[in-house]
This record gives structure tokens, C-alpha cells and sequence, in this order.
């Protein structure tokens, strides 16, 4: 088995096992909780993304759509990853107990708006896209990162809707203020 093989089966695993790991620690088990409103937005989740992963993998390793990047372009994309992991977990351990993978406001509940908080809204799943932006971009293979960004984004942009909805009526005026001066993924941008 080729080396570059080995490393993108190790990502994919690394990811996965993130996924599973924040799945496990963050879910209002044994919270207090005071909204939940998912909406099947995290049963979307979890359907759309291990597709997405699945079906980037096939189109790498059946060579549907493989590019010719350089080992910078693969390095980069690697570097994507763990970036991206890093944002991710930084953002779900500031929320401490706040942050549940359910969508859900806790007992003691409060908003959030300084630190990795403190330009965008939503930077775990910032951390989420670039990683799969960056494991699309490992693969160099055009079809993994269309399905890498696509499927993730998808669901990233509906439970944004979602958790938007259910964090300015628990807040009220401090959410619409902390979304006049903050963007949702990419500081400055969007």
C-alpha cells in the first residue's frame, strides 16, 4: 500500500474518531436542559457526512476525477486538517458544558462572544469545513473535495439556520447585537 493511501485511510480515521469522541462527551446527557430544538438536524448530520467521506474516499481511491497536485498542494491540504481540527476543538472545549451536540440551551447557558468566539459565530464548524476541505484537497482528486465541501456545507449552513433561531430567542437583543458585529464562518467575510 502507497504512502500518501495510508495517510489519507489515517486522516479519514483521526476525523472520524474526532466526530465520534465530541459525540460521546457532548450531549446534554445528564444536563439540565432548558431548549432543544434539533429539528433532525443532527440525525442530517450524521447521514450526510459519513456519505460524503464515503463517497470522496471511492472517487479518490477509483481515481474518478484525480488531479495532478503537487506534494505542496497535499502537504497544504494536510496542514487543512489539522488546522481545522485545532478550530474545532478549541471552539467546543471554550463552550465547556454549553456546547451539546444536540441543539440545545442548558442550565447556565451563556453566551459566548469572546476568544475564538469573538469574530465568528459559528467556528466549530468553521473547523469542520476546513478540515474536510483540506482532506479533499490531500486526495487531489476534484469529485472528493466538491463532495468534502458540499455535503458538509449543506448540512453546516442548515443547522446554523436552526441553532440561529433557537440562540436569538433564548438571548434575545444580546444575540441580534452579537450578530450585528460577528460573521457566521470566515471573519470579515461570512
Amino acid at each position: 500500500m502507497d504512502h500518501h493511501l495510508i495517510a489519507i485511510i489515517g486522516t479519514i480515521a483521526l476525523l472520524s474518531f474526532s466526530g465520534v469522541l465530541i459525540n460521546m462527551i457532548k450531549n446534554v446527557q445528564g444536563k439540565q436542559v432548558i431548549v432543544m430544538n434539533d429539528g433532525g438536524s443532527l440525525l442530517l448530520f450524521r447521514l450526510i457526512i459519513p456519505f460524503s467521506i464515503i463517497a470522496a474516499f471511492c472517487a479518490y481511491y477509483f481515481l474518478w476525477g484525480n488531479l495532478q497536485f503537487t506534494i505542496y498542494c497535499t502537504t497544504a491540504g494536510f496542514l487543512m486538517v489539522a488546522i481545522g481540527l485545532l478550530i474545532r476543538w478549541i471552539a467546543v472545549l471554550s463552550l465547556g458544558p454549553a456546547f451539546t451536540v444536540q441543539l440545545a440551551i442548558v442550565m447556565d447557558h451563556h453566551l459566548k462572544t469572546d476568544g475564538i468566539y469573538k469574530n465568528i459565530r459559528h467556528p466549530s464548524y468553521t473547523g469542520l469545513l476546513l478540515y474536510y476541505l483540506g482532506l479533499g484537497i490531500a486526495m487531489h482528486n476534484w469529485v472528493s473535495i466538491v463532495l468534502l465541501v458540499a455535503g458538509p456545507l449543506g448540512v453546516v449552513m442548515n443547522r446554523i439556520t436552526m441553532e440561529e433561531a433557537v440562540l436569538k430567542k433564548h438571548f434575545g437583543k444580546a444575540y441580534e447585537e452579537y450578530m450585528k458585529r460577528t460573521k457566521n464562518l470566515i471573519p470579515g467575510v461570512f
